[in-house]
C-alpha cells in the first residue's frame, strides 16, 4: 500500500483494511489484522517528501474525512519541517567542507610562513658567515705579514687597532716568528692616523712579545701627529727601535744580517 501512495501521489484510506478488496489481500495486512489504515503522501513544492502512514487496530472507520483533511494541513507542515531539515543538513555539509577547506588553507599558510620563516633563518646565517668571512679578510689585508727579507718580518698595520685586533695580530706575528728563522720584526705605522694610550699600550704589549722569542722589533713610519701623543702618554720606544720609514728599517736589518 506504501508503494502505491508513493507510486500514484494518492492518498488511501481504510476503513476496514482485511475486507478491503484492493488491499484486504496483503500480507501485511493479512498477517497483523489492522482494522483502519490510512496512507497520505506529504508534498512539498510538487513533489512527494514522504508518506504519512496510520492504522488502528482496534475500530473501523476511524479515519474520517475531517481527520484526514486535518492530517493534511499538519503533512503540509510537516513537509516544510522536512524541507527545512533537508537544507539545514546540506547547509551543515556545506559548512563542515568549508571549515575543512579553511583547516587546510590554514595548515598550507603555517607551512609556507614555516618554509619562509627557515629560509629567511638560513640566509641570515649565510649572510652572516659572510660577513665574518669579510672581516677575517678585512682583518688579514690591515695587518698583513709579509717577509720582506731572509729573516725579515713587516707587518704594515692600517685603521685602529682595538684590544680584539691586537690579540690576533700578536698570535699572528707569534706563530710567524716560531716558524722560520727571524731575527726582526718591523710594525709599520704609516697608515696609522691616530694613537692613544690603549692603542700605545697594544702596540707595546705585541713588541714586548715578539723581543721575548729572541726578534728585535722596529716600530716605523710614525707620524707627527702620533708621535707627539706618544710622547705625551710618556711611552718611550728608543729601547724597541725606531725608523723614519721601512725602507731605512729593511735597509738597517740588511746590514746587521750582512755582518753576521
Amino acid at each position: 500500500m506504501v508503494q502505491y501512495v508513493a507510486r500514484t501521489e494518492d492518498s488511501v484510506v481504510m476503513a476496514d483494511a482485511p475486507s478491503d478488496p484492493a488491499f484486504g489481500s496483503d500480507p501485511y495486512i493479512k498477517a497483523v489484522q489492522p482494522r483502519s489504515l490510512l496512507a497520505t503522501p506529504i508534498f512539498h513544492q510538487g513533489r512527494v517528501l514522504g508518506i504519512v502512514y496510520l492504522e488502528n487496530a482496534l475500530a473501523s472507520e476511524v479515519f474520517t474525512h475531517d481527520r484526514v483533511e486535518f492530517l493534511g494541513l499538519l503533512s503540509a507542515q510537516v513537509a516544510v519541517s522536512l524541507e527545512n531539515a533537508r537544507l539545514f543538513a546540506q547547509l551543515e555539509e556545506k559548512v563542515e567542507a568549508r571549515t575543512a577547506e579553511l583547516r587546510a588553507a590554514h595548515a598550507e599558510l603555517r607551512e609556507l610562513y614555516a618554509a619562509r620563516e627557515r629560509e629567511h633563518e638560513e640566509r641570515m646565517l649565510e649572510q652572516r658567515a659572510l660577513i665574518e668571512q669579510q672581516r677575517e679578510v678585512i682583518h688579514a689585508l690591515s695587518a698583513p705579514i709579509l717577509q720582506v727579507w731572509d729573516g725579515v718580518l713587516a707587518v704594515p698595520l692600517i685603521g685602529a687597532l682595538d684590544g680584539e685586533r691586537a690579540s690576533e695580530l700578536m698570535q699572528s706575528l707569534l706563530n710567524a716568528v716560531s716558524r722560520g728563522d727571524v731575527r726582526f720584526a718591523l710594525l709599520d705605522t704609516t697608515g696609522v692616523e691616530t694613537i692613544d694610550e690603549a692603542v700605545a699600550d697594544h702596540l707595546i704589549r705585541i713588541m714586548r712579545a715578539v723581543e721575548f722569542l729572541g726578534v728585535r722589533p722596529i716600530v716605523t713610519g710614525i707620524r707627527p701627529a702620533v708621535a707627539r701623543t706618544m710622547t705625551s702618554l710618556d711611552v718611550d720606544l728608543r729601547s724597541l727601535g725606531t725608523h723614519a720609514t721601512l725602507r731605512e728599517a729593511l735597509k738597517f736589518c740588511m746590514r746587521r744580517l750582512a755582518v753576521r
